[in-house]
């Protein structure tokens, strides 16, 4: 799956929305492109799923910021999650509560060192 794309997933196990971006190191430090527009994607996905993430937008911009300082990346992929914590097991899960967790990794390069524009040729 490429990066920048939602994955609402509904699975007998699990309810998982999560939206990916890859920031890019610059001269003054790693640059996340539209991050606001991506948390916003975020949480319209988890609208849909009924899932209420207990925090705001601003929350999640500066957390993901801050997860990616912490971890000393200048180039990365980012993938917050938003799911159903501990609750009552079963199919209802009304009971359990709405968590949040962002995770981030080194990412190299994706599409080779000139990825963008392209050029194709036939």
């Amino acid at each position: 799956m490429p990066p920048f794309t939602c994955s609402p997933t509904r699975s007998t196990t699990a309810t998982v929305c999560s939206r990916a971006s890859a920031p890019t190191g610059t001269e003054r430090g790693p640059a996340v492109f539209r991050l606001r527009e991506h948390i916003e994607r975020l949480f319209r996905s988890a609208k849909i799923l009924f899932l209420d993430i207990p925090y705001d937008v601003n929350d999640l911009v500066a957390a993901t910021l801050d997860t990616v300082r912490a971890n000393g990346h200048q180039s990365c992929y980012i993938r917050p999650l938003v799911y159903l914590g501990y609750g009552e097991m079963g199919l209802n899960p009304l009971s359990c509560s709405v968590d949040v967790s962002i995770a981030t990794w080194p990412w190299g390069t994706y599409l080779g060192t000139r990825a963008w524009p392209m050029v194709w040729t036939r």
